[in-house]
C-alpha cells in the first residue's frame, strides 16, 4: 500500500489483500468532507505494493514497489484534473525500488 496527502485529500492506491494478490486500485478520501466517505481512483496499469506515493503539481505518482514476482523500476501518474483519462507511465527509475520513499523537492521527484 502507498499512502500520500494532498490537494486536501488522502489517497490510498496498490497493496495487497491476502498474501498473494496485488492491488492496482485505489480511492481518496475528501478531508474536507470525510462523511462523503471514499471515492474509486482509476486502477494503476501495474498491480504494485510497498510503492512509493507522492501529490505534486495536481498529480497523485505511484513509483516503483513490488509485483507479487518482481521488484519495480517502473511508476506512473494520475492527473488529479482529469482522472478519466487515467494512469500515464513514467519512465523507468535506473534502480528497483520497493519499500520507497518518495518525496518532491525543488520541482523534482526523488525516489529514495
Amino acid at each position: 500500500l502507498g499512502v500520500a496527502v494532498g490537494d486536501g485529500k488522502l489517497f490510498a492506491v496498490g497493496g495487497w489483500y491476502d498474501g498473494s494478490n496485488y492491488l492496482k486500485s485505489g480511492e481518496y478520501l475528501d478531508l474536507k468532507n470525510v462523511d462523503a466517505g471514499w471515492t474509486k481512483l482509476p486502477d494503476m496499469n501495474t498491480v504494485r505494493n510497498w510503492l512509493g506515493v507522492a501529490v505534486w503539481d495536481g498529480k497523485l505518482f505511484a513509483v516503483g514497489g513490488y509485483d507479487g514476482s518482481n521488484t519495480l523500476r517502473n511508476g506512473e501518474y494520475l492527473d488529479l484534473k482529469n482522472v478519466d483519462a487515467g494512469w500515464t507511465k513514467l519512465p523507468d527509475m535506473n534502480t528497483v525500488r520497493n519499500w520507497l520513499g518518495v518525496a518532491v523537492w525543488d520541482g523534482k521527484l526523488f525516489a529514495v
